[in-house]
């Protein structure tokens, strides 16, 4: 373990000169999915937007550059990194439309005309819209084109939690950067969307806001059907907590509550419903969501990529689908955004490692998988005997009970023992009682072991048996698979009061009256048992009590 942390800590100090070195075997994922390095040296790879023509283009905050990859050879690697701009103020958002790539700085938008034709000598930007705001918190933006055919820009709140007109929104204009408009409001800072492929209804991501708990609020996942509607932030958080400066006098139920709550300082940035052929059906048309990871947790959370499974427009599901990047309390990459690749194959990015991933599913490899997994799940032959059920899981036999209610009431008192009862051949003799006397507690010695005993003393109607006990003959083995071995106890009443008294083993003396042969019978078949008893509960015997 130590030795693990070590290299990822040695990994973090030298991350730019090892790009091609990245632990992915740390990487979990569903069985037969694998992920592989697409392309290194992308430094502070933050959106991606992939043209039809295979070229990945990758923005960034903090290096200010915007990339353009290349696979030539299709073998699903990136082998040639372009840098296409640089030193732009924070172009986070790409979009790819029609040949020409759209790229959102902090507070303007710019189009590079017929770009894949111009990898190697870029052309000067179109600046398409200046009407952005220039704050740097939340400032950078995640852009995409709509089934409409207008670009869709998030404007961030400026704050941690604030009311700022024009802020914590997201707009949309024209290509040509007309009819500029708000779409929706009340979303603090969102960095990813995508359509649903059959409704086209925007979803999105929004980061829920910092210094409430470390488990609250949730992220959320969110659903847009119509424009102009309202997601609470700041008066309510994840469709449940009303804000504690700014909620008074609102409720929840006046904004539009998450399709699904993510988990809490996450991170929720780039989301993509999947619409390729390559992964199970099961994923087909879920949305994938690329976590970040917190940065002010005080147990870090994050750092992975999860699934919402949907039934309609309700999510019914929420599960990790790859994590490894945080090892411990220590991160080596930090997922940004999801990107199709034609292949149906996904693509992540990683502004902490500056890389771009690839994850494919393999179905051979499921199918070993699986085998191996049935392999070890194989069921085993069931023991010749089962289980004994717990006597408060017992239920009674309504036959049984119409036995011993048409069972005669006989002049004899008897014990029973619970576990004999359930192996009975014969219902049990009831016995008439009058109210019991306070027990006595008797020391019970066996081996070197000395335990208090208590007993549920009764007394009979009818005159007692002799205080001599009843002699025991050879017990049968029985047919049952053998049980731990403790000794036997002798029933011993005097005066209407019975004590268990450790079976010595010595002949006992026969003499006095004996009881009727059937009760004898009887009380040898409880006897015969092993365990301490409980009185018979369908009888007017109270139970025993015996603390160990």
């Amino acid at each position: 373990m130590q030795r693990r942390l070590l290299g990822i800590l040695c990994y973090l100090v030298i991350a730019p000169a090892v790009a091609r070195d990245l632990p992915l075997h740390l990487i979990k994922l569903p069985p037969g999915f694998k992920i592989e390095l697409y392309a290194a040296d992308v430094p502070n790879a933050r959106s991606m937007s992939m043209s039809p023509g295979g070229t990945l283009f990758v923005g960034s905050r903090q290096a200010g550059k915007v990339y353009a990859i290349r696979d030539s050879n299709r073998d699903g690697r990136g082998d040639k990194v372009y840098v296409i701009a640089r030193g732009l103020n924070m172009p986070n958002g790409v979009a790819f439309h029609k040949g020409a790539l759209y790229v959102a700085e902090i507070n303007r938008i710019l189009r590079f005309d017929d770009i894949e034709t111009h990898l190697s000598n870029p052309p000067q930007p179109v600046v398409i819209s200046t009407d952005f705001p220039a704050d740097k918190h939340h400032g950078w933006k995640f852009i995409r084109i709509g089934p409409d055919e207008k670009l869709y820009v998030p404007i961030g709140a400026p704050c941690n939690v604030c009311i700022e007109y024009g802020y914590a929104v997201i707009t949309r204009l024209n290509l040509d950067g007309s009819e500029h408009e708000i779409f929706a409001e009340g979303i603090r800072n969102s960095v990813g969307f995508d359509w649903h492929p059959d409704s086209h209804e925007l979803w999105f991501t929004d980061n829920g806001r910092d210094n409430l708990s470390d488990d609250s609020p949730p992220d959320e996942l969110n659903r847009a059907p119509d424009d102009r509607m309202h997601f609470g932030f700041p008066y309510c958080h994840g469709g449940e907590v009303l804000d504690p400066e700014f909620g008074l006098g609102h409720r929840c139920a006046e904004y539009v509550a998450p399709v699904q709550k993510l988990g809490a300082h996450v991170a929720a940035l780039g989301m993509r419903f999947y619409v390729g052929e390559m992964f199970p059906a099961n994923y087909r048309k879920q949305v994938f969501i690329a976590e970040h990871g917190s940065w002010n947790r005080t147990a870090k959370s994050g750092y992975r990529l999860t699934v919402v499974s949907l039934s309609g427009d309700k999510a019914v599901g929420y599960e990790t689908f790859a994590e490894g990047w945080l090892q411990g309390q220590a991160a080596w990459g930090r997922p940004v955004d999801i990107e199709h690749m034609a292949d149906g194959s996904l693509l992540v990015s990683d502004d902490q490692a500056g890389a771009i991933y690839r994850i494919y599913y393999d179905g051979k490899a499921a199918n070993r998988t699986s085998l191996r997994r049935a392999a070890r799940q194989r069921p085993q032959p069931l023991p010749e005997t089962q289980p004994i059920v717990p006597p408060a899981m017992q239920q009674a036999n309504p036959q049984d009970e119409q036995v011993r209610q048409a069972t005669p009431l006989t002049n004899q008192s008897e014990t029973f023992d619970k576990k004999s009862l359930d192996n009975r051949e014969e219902p049990p003799v009831p016995v008439a009682v009058e109210p019991e006397v306070p027990a006595p507690v008797v020391n019970r010695v066996e081996g070197n072991e000395q335990q208090n005993v208590q007993t549920v003393p009764v007394k009979t109607n009818t005159e007692p048996l002799d205080a001599k006990p009843l002699s025991h003959p050879e017990q049968a083995q029985p047919s049952v698979a053998p049980q731990p071995t403790v000794p036997a106890a002798d029933i011993k009443q005097t005066e209407g009061k019975g004590q268990i008294l450790p079976n010595s083993g010595a002949q006992q003396d026969k003499s006095g009256p004996v009881p009727p042969a059937d009760v004898i019978e009887k009380i040898r078949a409880r006897t015969e048992q092993n365990t301490p008893a409980e009185v018979d509960p369908f009888s007017s015997v109270n139970k025993q009590t015996i603390n160990q």
